[in-house]
């Protein structure tokens, strides 16, 4: 049944990886608009995560023992990482925080995503959160895609987007970036912090996290061909989202030149 899921979006991931937006991205202002809207993606990646942590890891009190200890692993690893990593001057940070370091590096702005995070840090609701903070249309459709995803799907909608969505097709798309990155004259200091963003990713979710994710879908949906259909589901449309982004940066970035 994984490898109807598989087949079934492939497709959409080879969409993705044959996408314009990476040679678009060519020039510091292009990478700046990317930036300014991939942002808000690694955001909204831990609501997702810190979701499967809730539904595979014990977060009660008193404490009982999670019902996989593989995936409740799997799991608080990638919560460890992504919450708590190493920077590139090896301090700790989570991706997020290291991402806006990059932004910071090459003169993007982000202004609109550090309002964003006040505003929940206050206790906005999101939804209002992001109105305030005007962040790109395409932003607020993939964040909103997400985080209704998190609030209104159940296990196996959630557990597929994150799989289907992130963890089986960023370590390709990374990859795309900085081979762009790499093949630069840019200066080495200035996208050291990026280069180890990407590098960091591709690390992480192109070896063990990729072979879990699947299990975790497996585990999720069990047997079930109504689960299977929505797992199916769940992952085209996150997919889908990810493709959107990318037309709108890749369109925005060619507006800029004109």
């Amino acid at each position: 049944m994984l490898e109807d899921l598989l087949q079934a979006t492939a497709s959409k991931k080879e969409v993705l990886q044959n996408h314009p937006i990476y040679q678009s991205v060519d020039t510091p202002e292009a990478l700046n608009i990317f930036m300014e809207h991939h942002v808000w993606a690694v955001w909204d990646f831990m609501s997702l995560a810190k979701s499967l942590q809730l539904e595979y890891t014990s977060c009660i009190i008193p404490w009982t023992p999670p019902r996989r200890a593989d995936l409740a692993r799997f799991i608080n690893e990638i919560i460890r990482d992504e919450e708590s990593d190493l920077d590139h001057n090896g301090r700790p940070a989570s991706h997020f925080e290291s991402y806006l370091l990059s932004m910071k590096s090459v003169g993007a702005s982000t202004t609109a995503i550090g309002n964003f995070i006040k505003e929940l840090e206050s206790g906005t609701h999101w939804e209002i959160a992001l109105a305030k903070s005007t962040p790109p249309q395409s932003s607020t459709r993939f964040v909103s895609h997400t985080l209704k995803t998190v609030e209104k799907g159940n296990a196996i909608e959630i557990a597929s987007s994150f799989a289907f969505g992130r963890e089986l097709v960023l370590p390709r798309i990374f990859s795309l970036f900085l081979s762009g990155l790499n093949d630069s004259t840019k200066d080495k200091s200035r996208w050291s912090p990026l280069k180890h963003y990407l590098e960091r990713h591709i690390e992480l979710d192109g070896h063990e996290h990729g072979e879990a994710a699947e299990t975790l879908i497996i585990e999720t949906v069990g047997k079930s061909m109504d689960g299977w259909r929505t797992a199916k589901n769940a992952a085209i449309a996150a997919l889908d989202e990810r493709v959107r982004l990318w037309d709108s940066i890749h369109e925005s970035i060619e507006r800029s030149r004109t």
